[in-house]
């Protein structure tokens, strides 16, 4: 009997199909684990970064509390100033590095209470302006030691207070809702100080100064953190703000014989207006700290507030925010 034979060699169309089958499948599979290559280093980096994340907002909270002791560590219970040995350790910049530069933890305390509060509606922006009144004497120096124009406090005055009738140079509802886009008016106190970004007048050069020509701006100047009772501490506040409070003499005294370690000393570096006397001190409350912290790729900035009490026995967070 006779067997049948096969050829089994391809025929030439056939070769090609397989091969541009190979080819195919060859290239889905690249395909494919390039894909999860590229997933599989992007989620690696998205973890690094959360790890990163996560350590550098404990990093910033422990700067927090760094900044307590600091504040608690004060040895003076009655003033508070920037330079003695035994009442400044707070004021002193701090800096910590790890892993040569890969961990970094900046810690700078600012004074608070080395400014005005700008929510005194008794002696500075009133709730009420009174037809006809003018902003108060204070507020008039401070503005030609500022070198600002008239409508930058004017607009402040007509934000804060309750009325709807804006000052020669101010500016109230009806201009807000001119602008593009247009939003309301304040009307109120403020409860955070970069709010003055939205009034009329206010930029970056008048809120933030400059630091090259030592011109301070507004936030040097003015804190949103205080009370009723606030006062001005005068062995902190600038030379600026004490010129505007009494005189250029009374400024120079006080910074010659920093640090004052009683209010009953003040006024012997010159004649204090009496509603200026009631506004000074020597000790102070609130402190910002300022915190920038870098973890790996990660960069962290956080401004917090510190509320500490007048027997500097405890300090209460009150304020956090990150950028």
């Amino acid at each position: 009997m006779e067997t049948l034979k096969t050829d089994s060699r391809l025929r030439p169309n056939e070769g090609g199909f397989a091969l541009i089958l190979v080819l195919l499948v060859t290239g889905a599979l690249s395909v494919l684990i390039l894909d999860m290559n590229y997933r599989t280093r992007v989620n690696i980096h998205l973890a690094e970064n959360l790890r990163d994340d996560i350590r550098a907002y404990f990093l910033a909270r422990g700067a927090v509390e760094a900044a307590k002791a600091l504040l608690l560590e004060d040895e003076s219970f009655d003033y508070d100033d920037l330079d003695s040995e035994d009442d400044a350790i707070w004021a002193t910049p701090n800096r910590h590095e790890e892993n040569n530069g890969a961990i970094v933890v900046e810690l700078l305390i600012r004074d608070e209470d080395g400014k005005l509060w700008i929510n005194d509606t008794t002696n500075l922006f009133k709730s009420q302006m009174a037809l006809g009144a003018g902003l108060p004497p204070v507020l008039l120096n401070l503005q030609d030691q500022l070198s600002l124009e008239e409508e930058v406090f004017e607009s402040i005055q007509d934000w804060i207070d309750t009325d709807d009738t804006a000052l020669t140079f101010g500016a109230e509802n009806a201009y807000y809702q001119s602008l593009v886009p247009p939003y309301e008016t304040g009307n109120n106190k403020l409860t955070d100080l970069s709010e003055l970004f939205m009034v009329k007048g206010v930029n970056d050069a008048i809120y933030y100064g400059n630091a090259e020509e030592e011109r301070p701006g507004l936030r040097d100047v003015f804190t949103v953190f205080g009370a009723a009772q606030s006062k001005v501490n005068v062995n902190t506040a600038r030379f600026e703000l004490l010129s505007a409070l009494v005189d250029p003499s009374f400024a120079e005294e006080v910074e010659a014989n920093r640090p004052i370690t009683t209010r009953a000393d003040i006024p012997q570096y010159g004649t204090l207006p009496a509603n200026t006397k009631k506004m000074l001190g020597v000790k102070s409350t609130y402190f910002s700290a300022h915190i920038r912290v870098k973890a790996h790729n990660v960069v962290k900035r956080v401004h917090a507030v510190l509320k500490r009490d007048s027997n500097n026995d405890k300090v209460d967070l009150i304020y956090w925010r990150e950028t």
